[in-house]
């Protein structure tokens, strides 16, 4: 997992227990409302990484994910001037808390647990206040709460390792690695047969929390991804598939022209393996390293997924 993304996702396994890690803040009752959420603030507007909250008793907190050594000063100041008034301004708080008075906001950085001397130092350089939390592959700590903020401090150890790729990517990757997940979606979009596929459907494959995400990272998501894919089906894979930018009346997707499903049955799997060479070779690799969370393009795969027949008729070589 790229280092930049193991706060964020850290954050989201400590709300939900995912892969085995502990409920640290859920267990506090916190749950996710949206990520990469607009907020209006007297210092200047942020794009909060993650918006938690809780309804009883009501609490929203404010997290900024770092994947660096250092806290931003400027940005830092904006998070802590943040009041329930700008995040209702800017459409980002949850409709639970809407006509509540006495939530309390809350800012939270998030870093990595190796860069945890270095993210305190920064802090106290800057005379940033805040609670810090920092996660890793065997431990999690929220400290620095000052009594009365609403939220408990931890120190738990676990054995998880680190945490499910619920954002395996953003819109800050990459192309190579967006084409890495992509890829292999559109050949299972291949293997059902279907003509098309827009963008956002393989950004809602990539990306477990695209429901939960700001819109305006939506928008950012799927030009990164449509510029990836388009890169993507315009060599190799290009016999196969067709770019069809976005108009006003249409989202950007791809056409499939031909799939190796509809040939003769006796030769399916040599057309799927004919097509995974070329999936290789559009990535630049005959065999990359496999990005946590991805799909993995195989014959199994797409059996599963309707592309991959049995062997019967196909005679013995």
């Amino acid at each position: 997992m790229d280092p930049r993304l193991i706060p964020l996702n850290g954050l989201i396994a400590l709300v939900r227990g995912d892969g085995l890690w502990p409920r640290a803040l859920g267990d506090q009752g916190l749950r996710v409302h949206i990520f990469e959420a607009p907020v209006y603030t007297d210092e200047g507007n942020i794009a909060a990484d993650a918006i938690l909250y809780r309804l009883d008793p009501p609490l929203l907190v404010l997290a900024e994910c770092k994947g660096g050594r250092n806290i931003d000063a400027q940005q830092g100041r904006r998070y802590l001037a943040a009041g329930s008034a700008g995040v209702f301004a800017a459409g980002s708080l949850p409709p639970g808390l809407r006509n509540r008075d006495d939530a309390r906001i809350v800012a939270v950085f998030v870093g990595n647990e190796t860069h945890r001397g270095d993210l305190e130092a920064s802090m106290i350089q800057h005379e940033i206040q805040a609670p810090l939390l920092t996660v890793g592959s065997d431990r999690a700590r929220l400290t620095e709460v000052e009594a009365g903020l609403g939220i408990e401090s931890f120190d738990v150890a676990h054995q998880a390792g680190l945490p499910p790729g619920r954002f395996p990517i953003d819109q800050h990757s990459s192309i190579e690695e967006i084409q890495e997940l992509a890829a292999p979606i559109l050949v299972a979009t291949q293997a059902r047969e279907e003509e098309v596929v827009d963008v956002e459907a393989i950004c809602r494959d990539i990306l477990p929390e695209w429901s939960v995400l700001g819109k305006e990272a939506q928008r950012g998501f799927i030009s990164r991804v449509a510029d990836a894919v388009r890169r993507l089906v315009g060599d190799e894979l290009g016999i196969q598939f067709s770019y069809e930018p976005g108009t006003k009346a249409s989202q950007p997707r791809v056409r499939i022209l031909e799939s190796p499903a509809a040939s003769d049955p006796r030769g399916t799997p040599q057309s799927w393996q004919a097509q995974q060479r070329r999936a290789a070779k559009a990535l630049g690799r005959q065999r990359r390293p496999q990005i946590e969370g991805q799909l993995e393009l195989s014959l199994e795969d797409l059996a599963q997924a309707g592309g991959v027949g049995e062997d019967e008729g196909v005679p013995d070589e």
